[in-house]
């Protein structure tokens, strides 16, 4: 079928989470725009202000104040998918 698979990110930072997901954004855009990707999270999200939130291993709480600086909104993995 002629997929390929991604170095997988084992207790990623926000840093880590973010350059995943542009290499997956890299690696999928030759395809064009009917491409299929697939990313697979296994870890920790919560919901803050609306937003679906994923908890990077760098994040030192789940307050609110720290995911709005640490945590990855699922919003913004997809803007950059897009």
């Amino acid at each position: 079928m002629g997929f390929e698979t991604a170095k997988a990110i084992r207790d990623g930072t926000r840093d880590d989470m973010l350059f995943a997901v542009h290499d997956l954004a890299t690696r999928l855009r030759p395809a064009g725009r009917r491409a299929v990707g697939f990313l697979y999270y296994t870890g920790h999200g919560v919901s803050v202000g609306g937003d679906n939130v994923l908890v990077p291993v760098n994040a030192g709480s789940t307050s609110d104040a720290e995911l709005s600086i640490r945590g990855v909104k699922l919003s913004e993995m997809l803007d950059i998918l897009k």
